[in-house]
C-alpha cells in the first residue's frame, strides 16, 4: 500500500478556533447578566457560562497550539492508521488491531469509528487526560478510537471509504 498523508487544514481549524473563541465570549457574557436576566435562576446562568468558558476554552488552547503542528493529522500505511487529528487521537492503530470501522453520530457531528481488539493497551499508551477523553469515547462509541475529518485536508466520506475499504482488504487477505 502506498502511504497516504492527510495534512491537518488550518483554514478548518482557524474556523474552529473562531467559534470556540465565540463561546467563550457568551460564556462571559452569560456570567455578567446571571444576576440581572429574570428568565433563569443566576445559578443556572452561572453554571452554562462555566461549562461554556471551560469546554469552549480548552477546545481553542488545543486548537491555537494545533495550528503550530507540523506533524500529519492522519498517516496510512502497512502499518496501519497514526491519528494526529484530535486531542483524543490514539496514535498508531495497527491494521492487525482493527476488528471493524463503522460511522458514528454525536450531536450531528460525524465520526470514523475503529473498533479494536486493543482497546486497553491503546488506553495505557497515553497521558491521562488523553485516557479519560478516550474512555469517555468507549462510553459514546464503544471504541477509544475515532477520527473526526474536523481538521483535516479531506472528505469524510471518502476518507471512511478508503479505511473501510482498507480493513476489507486485509481482512481478505488474512483469512484467504
Amino acid at each position: 500500500m502506498q502511504e497516504i498523508v492527510i495534512k491537518l487544514s488550518k483554514t478548518k481549524m482557524l474556523v474552529l478556533l473562531a467559534g470556540s473563541i465565540g463561546f467563550v465570549a457568551v460564556g462571559f457574557w452569560l456570567w455578567q447578566i446571571a444576576d440581572v436576566q429574570h428568565r433563569y435562576f443566576p445559578l443556572y446562568v452561572k453554571f452554562a457560562a462555566t461549562l461554556s468558558i471551560g469546554f469552549f476554552g480548552l477546545g481553542a488552547v488545543f486548537i491555537f497550539v494545533k495550528l503550530f503542528d507540523s506533524n500529519p493529522g492522519l498517516i496510512i500505511n502497512d502499518e496501519g492508521i497514526t491519528d494526529n487529528a484530535s486531542g483524543a487521537s490514539a496514535g498508531l492503530v495497527r491494521w492487525e488491531n482493527i476488528t471493524k470501522v463503522r460511522i458514528t453520530e454525536i450531536v450531528n457531528q460525524k465520526f470514523i469509528t475503529i473498533d479494536v481488539n486493543n482497546a486497553d493497551e491503546i488506553l495505557n499508551r497515553q497521558s491521562d487526560s488523553k485516557r479519560a477523553m478516550m474512555q469517555q469515547n468507549i462510553k459514546l462509541c464503544n471504541s477509544p478510537v475515532n477520527i473526526s475529518t474536523n481538521m483535516l485536508q479531506c472528505n469524510f466520506q471518502k476518507l471512511y471509504d478508503l479505511i473501510k475499504e482498507e480493513v476489507f482488504r486485509r481482512d481478505v487477505m488474512r483469512k484467504g
